[in-house]
């Protein structure tokens, strides 16, 4: 048998429906766990019709485990389907990619987005949440009951304290790394592209080491448009590989170092 949660079988009430994820406590989809769903396509239907196996997110499947998958999805058993999720297909090997067909989900308009989630989690800063979770709305709902608006100020008051000199990399990345990987990263990132965006635009000054109201450099040293697209691309990564990190606080510190050296 495989991790428990690893597998769900009849998740949704179909005996010929496996919904496969990471299991309780890890950030990835082990090969076990893919094996397991292979020899369920494998079975004959309970209803005579289809059996579907549904991967979420597959950019969570380990190197072994998206081997394991690449000739069942070249040559999949018959009446069986296999449906990859993932928010970031570019970290699937490009094997894995060859074999699918595409379908691009399209994000709502903001306005719409912000009428459903005002439907469902009441007043809050919408357009903010949407910024940040990248227009996905079910991700802004899931930040605001995350309460994301308490952990940014603390985010942004440790840049703050990074820059004056009153703290160290290490201690502010500790910290970090007691919150979710993602979140981090992805506040991160969000606070990168906004400030190449308003200095691109002339609209923000990036002479003092902050941009808009984000502290990105040592108090008094100069920012440039080079410098902001590097460390975009530095975050860029650890969005990228961050949410799988065994060692969270030591690449946080690393990157802090490198900013606020």
């Amino acid at each position: 048998m495989p991790d428990p949660g690893a597998l769900e079988q009849g998740a949704m009430g179909h005996a010929d429906f496996m919904f496969l994820q990471p299991p309780p406590e890890k950030s990835v989809i082990p090969v076990e766990a893919v094996r397991e769903m292979i020899g369920f396509l494998q079975l004959k239907s309970h209803q005579g019709g289809a059996r579907v196996a549904l991967v979420c997110p597959a950019d969570s499947l380990t190197t072994a485990a998206a081997n394991s998958l690449l000739k069942t999805l070249e040559e999949p058993p018959a009446g069986g389907f296999i449906i990859l999720v993932a928010s970031s297909p570019a970290v699937l090997p490009a094997t894995i990619l060859s074999r699918c067909q595409r379908l691009a989900v399209r994000r709502p308009e903001p306005d719409a987005a912000v009428e459903w989630l005002r439907a469902r989690g009441g007043e809050a800063d919408w357009q903010l949440l949407l910024e940040v979770a990248g227009g996905a709305p079910l991700r802004a709902l899931a930040l605001h009951q995350d309460n994301f608006s308490g952990k940014a100020r603390q985010l942004h008051d440790d840049l703050r304290q990074l820059a004056a000199g009153r703290e160290s990399p290490v201690a502010v990345a500790q910290r970090w790394a007691e919150h979710d990987n993602e979140l981090v990263a992805q506040w991160l990132y969000w606070t990168l592209s906004s400030a190449v965006r308003g200095s691109a635009s002339g609209q923000v000054s990036t002479q003092a080491g902050i941009v808009g109201n984000q502290p990105l450099q040592n108090a008094g040293k100069a920012l440039n448009m080079q410098t902001l697209l590097h460390r975009l691309a530095e975050v860029e990564e650890l969005r990228r590989t961050g949410a799988r990190a065994v060692k969270a606080d030591l690449q946080y510190a690393a990157l802090l170092q490198r900013w606020f050296a």
